[in-house]
């Protein structure tokens, strides 16, 4: 008897199940061994990580994940020393107290070469990176994106 896993569930510490077979699904003791080991690394080392393009799935969504929350906590740091509202003009997302699922969704933008020069910039403001550090992440194009910014979403 065979079973085939499809779908599962995003977002749960060990990994979920990503794609059809389930081949690239770590076990929750290599999801969470790989989460500790970048939980800490400095951005310029995780952007890295998604540029070389060497990581499955799950550890692509751990990467975006540990980046969402340094600028989560860097954002929560800026904001107790300078007083709420004073962190890094995120082009408008300043009114939510949680940009993580923007982050997360933005950099699945770029990594697809589908961003616009906008969703760019606050990308950028969000993670407190320049837009250069970002385009070198991006596949589709390392121009100004041109047409290639009109995308589903």
């Amino acid at each position: 008897m065979s079973i085939t896993i499809t779908g599962g569930y995003s977002g749960d510490s060990t990994g979920g199940v990503h794609g059809s077979t389930g081949i690239n699904s770590p076990t929750p003791e290599q999801a969470q061994n790989f989460a500790d080991g970048i939980k800490g690394q400095n951005k310029s080392d995780l952007l890295d990580m998604l540029k070389n393009g060497n990581l499955k799935g799950w550890e692509k969504d751990a990467v975006i994940n540990e980046l969402a929350a340094q600028a989560k906590k860097e954002k929560q740091d800026a904001q107790a020393a300078n007083g709420t509202g004073g962190a890094g003009g995120a082009g408008g997302a300043d009114g939510s107290g949680d940009d993580s699922d923007e982050i997360k969704k933005l950099l699945k933008k770029l990594m697809s070469g589908h961003i616009s020069e906008d969703d760019k910039s606050k990308l950028a403001g969000l993670l407190n990176t320049s837009t250069s550090e970002l385009d070198k992440l991006a596949k589709g194009g390392e121009g100004s994106g041109g047409n290639s910014d009109i995308q589903g979403g």
